[in-house]
């Protein structure tokens, strides 16, 4: 799992992003993407089924790299022997 967050107080955001890489029901694996405010209790979550655990950690990364770019800074990266 990696939180991400992003404060911008000229802007008044104030925004956190988590991407995660878990097992589901109906598929082997999948990427878990959740985001919103953290002023306030909205929030959104979107999962993507993926085939491979390899196809999942490098959607994953190649999230993660995208949010980094957009001015989003890790807070926490959970898992230490998987790095995204």
């Amino acid at each position: 799992m990696v939180v991400l967050k992003r404060v911008d107080p000229k802007a008044k955001m104030n925004r956190w992003y988590i991407v995660t890489v878990q097992p589901t029901l109906l598929d082997a694996v999948a990427v878990v993407f959740a985001w919103g405010s953290r002023e306030s209790g909205q929030q959104q979550m979107r999962v993507v089924p993926v085939a491979s655990q390899a196809e999942a950690e490098a959607l994953a990364e190649k999230m993660v790299k995208k949010k980094c770019k957009r001015g989003y800074e890790v807070v926490n990266e959970g898992d230490s022997e998987r790095r995204f």
